[in-house]
């Protein structure tokens, strides 16, 4: 599903790529964000679990909204173990 609709994203999804002869597993997860229903909650706690694991986080933010995107910056960083 890909809609511009936040929340949408429940599972973790895992690509592996070979970049210069590493392999690297890539993980799209569910945003960070304040509030949500259960089951978004629960996409949440598994994007946390899955900060927890990894070597290096990439944030995507959207650019159209600044001031979200330095929040969600600050909620990224809080968000590392």
């Amino acid at each position: 599903i890909v809609t511009d609709v936040a929340g949408t994203t429940r599972d973790t999804l895992h690509e592996a790529i070979q970049l210069d002869g590493f392999e690297l597993t890539l993980v799209d997860t569910a945003g960070l964000r304040d509030g949500g229903d259960a089951i978004e909650r629960e996409g949440m706690r598994r994007a946390r679990a899955e900060l927890q694991r990894a070597d290096l986080a990439l944030v995507v933010l959207d650019a159209r909204d600044p001031q979200a995107a330095r929040d969600a910056i600050g909620d990224a960083i809080d968000a590392v173990p």
